[in-house]
């Protein structure tokens, strides 16, 4: 597990976490973010700041935030890998600190194994009871479905098309699904911001991001869902 120096985890239910973690089991996930007072700044990713319908536990996201990833070892040690054969700049880039992109590339391996396009799911949620309570291993080639933020269908993903979004050509591995966020559990954000971010650290960090869509057609700052977890009645 990964951690922000400035995350607080004094007020997150541990046991719920990983009663979740087990339940879903997700190869990268993290809790929602709240900011450290009312109105404060949780995460720039709306999709992964806290959801109060506690009808809904989590969602399969395009991103998980380096503020607080969660990893199986497996998919941890795949992705470091893929990144070790990469090319010598962008490996001289992400030294300098540059790190825009690389968390939406490592739900891409985690969904896909970077192979093929990162789809663009729908960007609303909300709760809907036809939605998954629980892990599976079986795969259904639609992932997503246009879901308002009434629970009600919307009939636009935000993005491309007005149909739900499949991926039926390209198989997830192992099954098990792929990036998640947890909203009953958040944590919070002190927002410190401790680490400088000056002219060198934003030109490494376009670079990171460059690469990663021209290779491996990573999107730009995703902030919507794949799939919906809610309660079990």
């Amino acid at each position: 597990w990964m951690i922000d120096g400035d995350i607080d985890l004094s007020s997150l239910n541990w046991h719920a976490f990983w009663q979740q973690v087990k339940l879903i089991r997700p190869k990268i996930c993290q809790p929602a973010v709240i900011g450290n007072d009312k109105g404060a700044h949780g995460t720039s990713h709306s999709i992964l700041n806290y959801y109060g319908d506690s009808r809904v536990l989590a969602s399969e996201v395009a991103i998980i935030e380096l503020m607080t990833p969660l990893f199986e070892v497996d998919t941890w040690l795949g992705y470091r890998d893929v990144i070790a054969n990469q090319s010598q700049d962008l490996l001289n880039n992400l030294k300098k600190g540059g790190e825009d992109c690389f968390d939406l590339a490592w739900c891409h391996y985690a969904k896909f194994n970077m192979v093929g396009e990162q789809i663009w799911p729908p960007k609303k949620l909300g709760y809907r009871p036809s939605a998954p309570t629980y892990a599976t291993l079986d795969y259904d080639a639609t992932v997503g479905d246009n879901v308002g933020s009434n629970g009600g269908d919307n009939g636009d993903n935000g993005d491309n098309n007005n149909s739900s979004t499949t991926v039926a050509k390209k198989k997830p591995f192992e099954g098990h699904n792929s990036c998640v966020v947890l909203y009953q559990t958040p944590v919070v954000h002190m927002n410190k911001k401790s680490l400088g971010k000056g002219r060198n650290f934003r030109k490494g960090g376009t670079a990171v991001c460059k690469y990663f869509r021209e290779n491996y057609r990573i999107h730009w700052a995703i902030k919507s869902v794949y799939e919906v977890f809610v309660a079990p009645a």
